[in-house]
């Protein structure tokens, strides 16, 4: 993400990455718009929106909700119960130490 950001700065265009740039965001919470908060319900708040709204944005809300759906479906898996945490720097949640086994 980073050499895009660095690249952005220089060659400003018509995207979130320059318009998050304008506005003064750091690089964490340009990754946050970009990749998106967490939960599918969310995520569509983390993208912007007009001209600027991530291009990627439907894949990424689809990819949040349809890993986890299938990966929980199947026999066997078990979780560890993850830290949630809210990171102010990208305004949305992280989970942290999910594990995931096949019983």
């Amino acid at each position: 993400m980073r050499p895009a950001i660095r690249d952005h700065r220089r060659d400003p265009r018509d995207d979130l990455i320059s318009h998050l740039i304008s506005r003064g965001c750091t690089a964490a919470e340009i990754l946050g718009e970009c990749l998106g908060g967490g939960a599918a319900s969310a995520a569509a708040l983390s993208f912007g929106g007009g001209p600027h709204r991530c291009p990627g944005a439907g894949i990424a809300i689809l990819e949040t909700d349809v890993l986890p759906s299938r990966l929980f479906a199947i026999d066997g898996v078990r979780t560890a119960p993850p830290r949630v945490t809210f990171n102010n720097d990208i305004g949305g949640y992280e989970i942290r130490g999910l594990r995931i086994s096949l019983a």
